[in-house]
């Protein structure tokens, strides 16, 4: 089934491009959170960047 081949490859595509996004996210907010930990910010500060 040829037709079929094209929408696999997107939805792989697809997966991969969100498990990145979502890697890159938890990535970011694990250093944000390790940079206002050395750097002794509020906690309200921190809050708000958290939401």
């Amino acid at each position: 089934m040829p037709q079929l081949m094209p929408l696999k490859w997107i939805f792989s595509m697809f997966m991969i491009v969100i498990m990145l996004i979502s890697m890159c996210m938890m990535y970011s907010e694990y250093m944000k959170i390790s940079f206002f930990k050395k750097s002794n910010f509020n906690k309200s500060h921190l809050n708000i960047w958290c939401w």
